[in-house]
């Protein structure tokens, strides 16, 4: 059986969320350090893992596109600063909550970038969808901090740095994006790290100080890929549309690992959440249709 690009967007936009939360559990569970120190050595782990695929693809990682790259990158640092500091000061259901304001930032930046227009239908889907996750988290509202306006920063700095993604995928390949992606955050993030650095941790040999940082590394390069595939394949704010998924998610594992109670009105905002993903989909090929006559 042979899937179709929308069906390969739709599998790659839902992966992209798992890796996220899984992603944001590895920041929670990391060592007491910085955040600085944090976000730096996510990047260290970056360039050391890739380094072998750069050099095998060296000569075909040429771009003319590289102010963009740069703009994406710094986003991307500063996303992930924010999103380090919102999940270790933050409750993590509290913290995904906000950051996952990105789908509704997205229509607003492909308006201001590329005068795309939203339908007022996917406006109120994308409302709804925004709407369940209160039903799925129930979040205190005691997230009026810089630590929560760091997380909501996070989302806005997600939806430029992904329609930037829409927007080099159209003439970049993947490989490509991967590299200067690496390059120009790794670079940004030293420079911003040293401002603010005050000597390097003591270091530990003990795998629980080690593998919460690994993995905070493995899986941010992992959801880069799918979601850069995801936006390759389908549209920028349907891609978003299943962002909310990482807070499925995120509830699910807390019932799994943790003993979390999900009741009936969380169960309900599940429902909401997908529908409103199936929603979305539905609105846009209507759109596109409708475009074309």
């Amino acid at each position: 059986m042979t899937w179709s690009r929308q069906q390969q967007g739709i599998a790659f936009s839902i992966l992209a969320p798992l890796l996220y939360t899984l992603r944001s559990m590895a920041i929670k569970s990391a060592p007491p350090i910085k955040t600085e120190q944090i976000v730096f050595l996510r990047f260290v782990f970056d360039f050391l893992i890739l380094v072998p695929f750069f050099f095998t693809a060296r000569k075909k990682l040429s771009s003319q596109r590289l102010p963009l790259y740069f703009m994406r990158a710094l986003c991307v640092v500063l996303c992930a600063w924010c999103s380090v500091y919102g999940i270790t000061h933050l409750l993590l259901v509290d913290a995904l909550l906000l950051e996952n304001t990105m789908g509704l930032f997205i229509p607003v930046i492909l308006w201001i970038w590329h005068r795309q227009k939203i339908s007022l239908a996917s406006w109120l889907i994308l409302f709804l969808g925004f709407s369940s996750l209160f039903f799925i988290l129930k979040p205190k509202l005691n997230i009026l901090h810089v630590a929560g306006f760091a997380s909501l920063a996070t989302g806005l700095l997600s939806a430029i740095s992904t329609v930037a993604i829409n927007t080099l995928s159209k003439t970049e390949s993947p490989s490509t994006m991967f590299f200067y992606f690496n390059i120009f955050t790794g670079s940004i993030a030293v420079a911003l790290c040293a401002y603010s650095w005050d000597g390097f941790p003591v270091l530990s040999i003990s795998p629980t100080f080690w593998l919460p940082l690994l993995m905070n590394s493995l899986c941010g390069l992992l959801f880069q890929f799918t979601i850069i595939r995801a936006y390759s394949l389908i549209s920028p704010h349907i891609v978003g549309s299943f962002a909310y998924f990482g807070i499925l998610f995120s509830a699910l594992f807390g019932y799994v690992l943790w003993n979390e109670p999900l009741d009936s009105i969380q169960i309900f905002g599940g429902m909401i959440l997908i529908g409103s993903g199936l929603l979305i989909i539905l609105e846009n090929k209507r759109s596109t249709i409708s475009e074309k006559l």
